[in-house]
């Protein structure tokens, strides 16, 4: 069978490092985790190789020049990536693949493996449970604190277009659900393989991007209309070039559709809307003058 990547994305202290270690523990783990690489230091308990690839900023922009990562993000203040080599390793080699992202670089990693791909928004059910993690871990300045939790209102925005949602309130039970929907990815594949039939999937390609390295195409989640998705990617957009913001406050745009095409893939139909994207009031890379540092 081929592999399947599961990435958990959501909120800082929902518990996604915490459900990764349980489900990839014991003789026979359920998942095997792909560790990412990061420009930040390891924390107490953090082995390298094994929580993250640890690189200075030098070594990250050499990676990154190179050409080794699928996507890569700047968040807190780090840069993270996700190895192009070792996802696609795990998807051809038949593994159950797991690893935590930012909620941006997921969409990114989806779009480019639209196939091979299931993000999984995970979180606790009550928001003040949230914060509370937030607000009690390692010191930092009162500036930073906002920007995490404006971070966590952004992500909760984008949480709809996530393939599958795990409650992590009960650690036992949130990696129950997270085992069931690799079942049910496993059967569907399954399904597929038997029957010969190839996945239809929607994707929104929205023109141009405000500045290089910035995605184009995306994948339109189940609950979304294609107008909806290209309103996330320049929701995406701004986040991307505005790392520093501690609000989040779009500049109006216009929408105007540019046609639809179909792709054929060895493994799935893309059914593709194209959209084209102008702000007639700010341009995107222009930080509107009530953003903070």
């Amino acid at each position: 069978m081929r592999g399947h990547i599961y990435l958990l994305v959501g909120p800082s202290g929902g518990g996604k490092t915490t459900l990764i270690r349980q489900v990839t523990q014991g003789s026979d783990p359920a998942f095997a985790f792909i560790p990412s690489t990061t420009s930040r230091a390891p924390r107490p308990g953090e082995t390298a190789k094994v929580d993250y690839h640890f690189v200075d900023e030098e070594e990250f922009s050499a990676r990154l020049a190179a050409g080794e990562f699928l996507e890569w993000q700047r968040v807190h203040g780090y840069r993270y990536g996700s190895s192009r080599d070792r996802l696609e390793a795990a998807v051809r080699t038949g593994q159950r693949g797991i690893t935590s992202a930012d909620i941006l670089g997921a969409f990114k990693i989806q779009a480019a493996m639209p196939t091979d791909v299931t993000t999984v928004f995970v979180s606790p059910t009550q928001l003040e449970t949230l914060r509370g993690r937030i607000c009690g871990r390692a010191p930092t300045s009162a500036a930073e604190l906002e920007r995490r939790l404006a971070r966590v209102e952004m992500e909760m925005q984008l949480a709809h277009a996530c393939d599958e949602l795990v409650l992590n309130d009960d650690l036992a039970r949130a990696c129950a659900d997270l085992e069931a929907v690799a079942r049910d990815e496993e059967r569907s594949q399954a399904r597929r393989r038997h029957f010969g039939r190839r996945p239809v999937i929607r994707v929104v390609e929205v023109q141009s991007p405000p500045r290089p390295g910035c995605g184009t195409r995306f994948c339109v989640s189940e609950c979304e209309t294609p107008r909806q998705a290209a309103e996330r990617v320049l929701h995406q957009w701004w986040w991307e070039c505005h790392p520093a913001a501690i609000r989040f406050q779009l500049p109006r745009s216009i929408l105007r559709p540019a046609g639809t095409c179909v792709e054929q893939t060895a493994e799935a139909t893309l059914e593709i809307c194209r959209w084209d994207a102008m702000f007639p009031e700010a341009p995107l890379d222009s930080p509107p003058s009530s953003q903070g540092g």
